[in-house]
């Protein structure tokens, strides 16, 4: 049981490891675009608008397009 408990450490040692070492070999990953945002205030609301950058963004790590939404956050 030992056994199979340090294999399973070791594996993921060593993914952990890859990755680190693609990471630093590509000069890590870049942020996303920052999108463009407008707000509107109209009467007792306001409107916020943004542009696609986001979520257009092409992922430097594995090329892929991965956005997975917004987070809005309102406070009184």
């Amino acid at each position: 049981m030992i056994g199979l408990i340090k294999i399973i450490i070791f594996s993921v040692l060593s993914v952990i490891l890859f990755t680190v070492n693609i990471l630093a070999d590509n000069n890590h990953p870049l942020p996303p675009a920052i999108p463009n945002v407008q707000a509107i205030y109209d009467h007792e609301k306001i409107t916020v608008y943004w542009d696609r950058a986001a979520e257009s963004s092409i992922d430097s790590l594995t090329g892929y397009s991965d956005f997975e939404g917004y987070r809005i956050y309102r406070s009184s």
